[in-house]
């Protein structure tokens, strides 16, 4: 039993259990604030036009204004934000995680540039199904808008939207919660229009020519009013082959089974529907599809 006794190994034993009291408490840290700080959202990347999109219209400029004029108190975070939902209930502000997305020495991949491109993507081409109101992903000097955010701990900060990088976004029911509860109501027809809105989402996607590498309806999806959106905006790449009508077909039937199993388990007084709308735009891929 001497062996245990020798100085390297009390040394390691030391050291090892630094490392897990370290770990330990990080996690409890993370756990309590779900990792969130200022500094964690903020970067001194240089302006890139790249990243600039469109200007608001005075009708969006004021609903932006109106939305931002609240609190905003954590909500979530993913691997690529942290979301803040707006007192009202009805926004979210996503913070970008740049500590996440910074480049790392003697690595050539750099996250930051492939997650913007995929934000500018859904702004330009996708952004009313998408339910983004403002998307900020330069330093400006115009905005003159700061926000109170109210992280896990209850603690508010004040925040400078002009200097950190940020996407408005409407809140939106997830699909599974929405079909359980409507399940629960009794509501099939409701029900329906939701799925077929689903179906619909896809295909519209495809044909802007939109690949979506996060295709996950259960936690990437969300319902505005009876309109299927997508919340995800991290995940897109723009390919022109996509909108053909066999890629239509194949993204549509792909993207929709895991869907299909949930609906079997859960909900299979839907089935059938389901069954019948995605037989009939499966065979006509290039429509824009309405509920029967």
């Amino acid at each position: 039993m001497t062996f245990f006794r020798t100085p390297f190994v009390i040394r390691f034993f030391k050291i090892a259990l630094f490392l897990l009291c370290f770990f330990i408490v990080d996690r409890f840290c993370h756990r309590q604030t779900g990792g969130f700080a200022l500094t964690k959202v903020l970067s001194d990347r240089p302006f890139n036009p790249q990243w600039e999109v469109p200007l608001l219209t005075p009708a969006e400029e004021a609903e932006v204004e109106h939305a931002l004029n609240q609190p905003y108190r954590f909500f979530s975070y993913g691997g690529q934000s942290y979301v803040f939902l707006s007192d009202d209930g009805q926004t979210v502000l996503k913070f970008f995680k740049h500590h996440h997305m910074r480049p790392i020495p003697f690595f050539r991949h750099d996250k930051l540039p492939l997650f913007f491109s995929s934000c500018t993507l859904a702004y330009r081409q996708f952004k009313e199904r998408t339910g983004l109101l403002a998307l900020h992903l330069n330093k400006t000097t115009h905005l003159q808008k700061k926000v109170t955010l109210i992280d896990k701990l209850n603690i508010a900060h004040q925040i400078d939207l002009d200097r950190v990088d940020f996407a408005l976004q409407k809140r939106a029911e997830l699909p599974y919660q929405r079909f359980r509860r409507l399940k629960k109501e009794g509501n099939l027809e409701a029900a329906q229009h939701s799925l077929n809105s689903l179906f619909e989402l896809i295909a519209l996607r495809c044909q802007q020519g939109i690949q979506d590498r996060d295709p996950n309806i259960r936690r990437n999806c969300g319902f505005l009013g009876d309109t299927a959106i997508e919340l995800d905006l991290g995940s897109y790449t723009y390919d022109p082959l996509l909108a053909t009508p066999k890629a239509t077909r194949d993204t549509l039937d792909l993207q929709t089974r895991k869907l299909k199993r949930w609906i079997r388990k859960s909900y299979p007084e839907l089935l059938p529907y389901f069954e019948m709308r995605l037989t009939a735009m499966l065979q006509e891929p290039t429509e824009t599809h309405q509920v029967l």
